[in-house]
């Protein structure tokens, strides 16, 4: 018997006395989900879930987007935060284009614009500022694992997630 291992072709003969190897490899689930691991960035859910609703020069639509279409089905609540974190960005958008529509149509009116422009921009910021509040109240809970549902865009992401936040 030689001390050189088998070739990789070649069946290897155990005897009693040998062991297989344990090493850190055999003690490893298969499933990320079984590690509570996101598929894509092998983030903890907690952790992904805070960052899909990251409002920082669009990082949290990137990582909805991707978390959206990766994360497998059973994995409810990062699907759920996702889609939730997209159309409050959605909606966010609308909104702001809203204020921007706003304030150019009222800046072509003579004497009204004084007052209207100042309004939409005021009414802009307001937007703004309660999109960022609301993103680290729901960021923070995301991370701590409670699940927040937004009155109207949390029904619709519950529905399309298949997730049921009172169970």
């Amino acid at each position: 018997m030689s001390n050189f291992p088998p070739e990789p072709n070649e069946p290897r003969n155990q005897t009693a006395n040998e062991q297989t190897p344990q090493g850190d490899y055999q003690q490893r689930p298969t499933s990320l989900h079984l590690l509570n691991k996101t598929v894509v960035l092998n983030l903890d859910y907690n952790t992904a879930g805070a960052l899909v609703y990251l409002p920082i020069c669009f990082v949290g639509v990137l990582a909805s987007a991707v978390f959206w279409r990766t994360e497998p089905a059973r994995n409810h609540e990062l699907r759920f935060n996702a889609l939730q974190s997209l159309m409050l960005t959605g909606v966010l958008i609308v909104l702001a284009m809203g204020c921007g529509l706003g304030m150019a149509i009222f800046a072509l009116i003579p004497l009204i614009h004084y007052v209207m422009v100042p309004l939409f921009s005021l009414s802009w910021m307001a937007c703004m500022g309660a999109y960022m509040l609301l993103s680290i109240v729901l960021m923070m809970k995301a991370y701590k694992g409670e699940i927040y549902k937004l009155p109207f865009i949390g029904d619709i992401a519950a529905a399309k997630a298949s997730f049921d936040p009172n169970a």
